[in-house]
């Protein structure tokens, strides 16, 4: 295979996949920020979560939005929590809910404000139980629409610390279904300002 340097930017979009499977870490490097952007949704299918580790920053910064939504969830699991709250807003919009599933925990409670803030209601519907404890109080960065979009098993799934965090806005935004599914521990969690927060109907159903 030819020194990915002496590549031109037209023909790094023709490689095969089966040769940028078997791109090196020094490779990789040699793509430098120009030339990593050319690649094309396809080509970003064939690579592994070992290789997207590789990749810098400043290189996943260049990669196209249209084409993130290509990276298998498995390989996503190769960028680092530094790295992903580096994405772009509209790179951030591209990620596919099986992209989201696919960070780790570890990584979920090293997520940044803007990354949470950015997040769709799908996306955020499409968080595991498991992740969402690991937001910790960062929950709170989740946007009240997408709070409301939450399903009831994952706001059943919250600890007392996560339910006693959520500002009175986010209580607010919660749908009746939600209110009623909370259990008699977070309920208890919550402060007088956050009781009162909760709609007058959905409280109502609560004591029902």
């Amino acid at each position: 295979m030819a020194s990915i340097t002496s590549v031109s930017q037209n023909a790094l979009s023709s490689l095969s996949t089966a040769t940028i499977s078997r791109w090196t870490s020094s490779d990789i490097a040699a793509l430098g920020t120009e030339k990593i952007g050319t690649l094309t949704g396809t080509q970003l299918k064939a690579l592994s979560s070992a290789q997207i580790a590789m990749f810098s920053t400043a290189q996943v910064a260049q990669l196209a939005p249209r084409n993130m939504a290509s990276i298998t969830a498995t390989a996503f699991r190769g960028f680092s929590a530094a790295t992903i709250n580096e994405l772009s807003t509209t790179q951030i919009a591209s990620l596919t809910t099986a992209q989201i599933a696919a960070i780790s925990n570890a990584d979920t409670s090293a997520l940044d404000k803007n990354f949470i803030e950015t997040l769709s209601q799908s996306q955020v519907k499409g968080l595991t139980s498991a992740q969402l404890n690991n937001l910790a109080t960062n929950i709170t960065f989740i946007e009240t629409q997408d709070i409301a979009a939450l399903k009831t098993s994952q706001i059943t799934g919250l600890n007392t610390t996560q339910v006693q965090s959520l500002t009175t806005d986010q209580i607010k935004a919660l749908t009746q279904a939600q209110v009623i599914a909370l259990k008699v521990d977070q309920i208890g969690a919550l402060d007088t300002k956050q009781i009162q927060a909760i709609e007058t109907a959905d409280l109502a159903a609560l004591t029902t």
